[in-house]
Order: C-alpha cells, then sequence, then structure tokens
C-alpha cells in the first residue's frame, strides 16, 4: 500500500464533473438525441406505408422486405465500426457525416423511380442510422458527469433502447396519417 495523504470529498476525475456545465452538456447532446428520433423514425416508416409503397412500385410483399431489408445489412455491420471511428474521431465528424448520408439516403428514397433505387437508399439510410444510438449514448457519457456504477449505466443505456423501441407501436400510424394519401405526393 501507498502512503497517501486522505483527501476529503469525492475522486476528482473528468467523470464526476461536468465538463463545461450543465446547460452546455444539454446543448451537446440535443443534436445527437433528435439525430436518434430522426434515425428511428426512419427505421419504422417504411412499415406504415408499405401497402401504398408496393402499389406505386407495382411489387409483391418479398422483393418490398427484400430492398427494405437492406437497411439492416448496413446498419448492423456498421455498429461494429461506429464505436471504433467515435473513439477515434470524436463525436463530432462522425456523427455530421453519417446525418449528411442518412438525408442522402432520405432524398434518394423520396426520388426512387425503382424499386432497385429504393434499395439503395435503404442502404444509405442504415449506413447513416448506424451512428444514431451509439453516437447519442457517446456524447452524453462525454458530456454528463459519470455519477453512476458501469452496470448502472448500462442498465440506463438499455431503458433508453428499450423506451424509444415503445414509440414504433404508436408513431408510425399517426405520421402516416399526416403524410396524406400516397397519390397526393
Amino acid at each position: 500500500m501507498l502512503n497517501r495523504p486522505e483527501v476529503e470529498g469525492p475522486p476528482a476525475d473528468a467523470f464526476n464533473e461536468w465538463p463545461a456545465g450543465p446547460r452546455v452538456a444539454w446543448y451537446a447532446w440535443a443534436g445527437p438525441a433528435l439525430f436518434f428520433l430522426f434515425e428511428f423514425l426512419v427505421r419504422v416508416l417504411p412499415g406504415a406505408v408499405e401497402a401504398e409503397l408496393q402499389a406505386e412500385f407495382h411489387t409483391d410483399a418479398a422483393t418490398f422486405g427484400f430492398n427494405m431489408g437492406l437497411y439492416y445489412l448496413a446498419y448492423a455491420p456498421m455498429q461494429i465500426v461506429v464505436g471504433l471511428l467515435l473513439d477515434r474521431f470524436g463525436g463530432r465528424r462522425p456523427l455530421v457525416i453519417a446525418a449528411l448520408v442518412l438525408g442522402l439516403g432520405c432524398a434518394s428514397f423520396a426520388a426512387s423511380a425503382t424499386m432497385g433505387w429504393l434499395g439503395v437508399a435503404r442502404f444509405l439510410m442504415g449506413f447513416g442510422s448506424a451512428f444514431a444510438y451509439v453516437g447519442a449514448i457517446f456524447v452524453a457519457l462525454q458530456w454528463f458527469p459519470g455519477t453512476a456504477s458501469p452496470p448502472e449505466q448500462d442498465l440506463r443505456d438499455a431503458a433508453f433502447k428499450q423506451n424509444s423501441e415503445l414509440y414504433a407501436s404508436f408513431l408510425p400510424a399517426p405520421c402516416a396519417a399526416a403524410a396524406g394519401p400516397a397519390d397526393a405526393w
């Protein structure tokens, strides 16, 4: 054991203090949190307008499902890469680039004339979306004080993810209704 003088109060490390104050932390986290909300809507809304898209593109459920599934073909493997990129470059650049890729995918989805281009657009959307959840957690862990132990943080992160998944049961229908009929586009 080392002979160290006793220090009063909590340990003085970066994880127990606000890096720039609580207001700045909330502003810093707002962007990734809104990106996650947008990504979540992008992920679930094609299911709400499936019938309209099938009618518009004159396709069957299998072809439609394959093209919409291309989202996860990019999303799932990128989860590993996202963590490495965030650790290497921080949150700002990777999240901005991912949001731009997601936006490009959304614009391509809206302008698609064939199911093939719709699939390419969904792949781009999945690539950009892969950064949203992990990025929001990464920024939160960087900007908010870490007063919880690692198991408590994991539990809090899992609750955040679970609560966001609950919205899938009621968000798509009102959004599709607000968008209006498919032939109005």
